[in-house]
């Protein structure tokens, strides 16, 4: 009787051993909505850091620009005694900026929302967008302030923000 209690004992801690869990991450996790925020020809590096934090990377080519890559792996991985599981999750934005840190175009995203410069809706929604006192729809709103020179960056993200309904 000891000894089969014994085995059964030495056979759980065997099977514990062998099923278990892992996580890797590459990065740190970032704010992905805020990259629509961004501007081309008006966003600063600086700008991007504060809506995204840090760069996991900074790349400096060869006629001087900067690409900045905000990026975040996570691979979890369970195991049991003969199946294993794993499950990744990538995001990532690289940006470019020139050689007068400002932006100038958006070279790879990766489960990341378009910026509002790549959002083109169908003209089939843009008649249900509620329009301005100016008579202006959402879509057409984002185009003047798009076409705006001048503004700020604050400026141009309390507009938006108004625009899209946001607080």
């Amino acid at each position: 009787m000891k000894r089969t209690a014994l085995r059964l004992t030495a056979a759980l801690v065997l099977v514990g051993a062998l099923a278990g869990c892992a996580t890797a991450t590459v990065g740190t996790p970032f704010p992905a909505n805020n990259v629509g925020l961004l501007r081309t020809g008006v966003s600063t590096t600086e700008d991007a850091r504060s809506l995204l934090g840090q760069p996991w990377q900074v790349q400096t080519l060869a006629n001087g620009e900067q690409v900045h890559i905000w990026q975040y792996i996570r691979s979890d991985a369970t195991s049991g005694i003969v199946t294993m599981n794993v499950k990744t999750s990538t995001q990532q934005a690289a940006l470019v900026f020139g050689p007068d840190n400002r932006l100038a175009r958006v070279q790879n995203l990766i489960n990341v929302p378009a910026p509002i410069a790549a959002v083109a809706q169908p003209a089939a929604l843009t008649t249900a967008v509620p329009v301005n006192a100016a008579g202006m729809n959402r879509e057409q709103q984002l185009q003047d302030l798009q076409n705006t020179q001048g503004l700020s960056y604050e400026e141009y993200k309390r507009r938006y923000q108004m625009i899209m309904g946001v607080e």
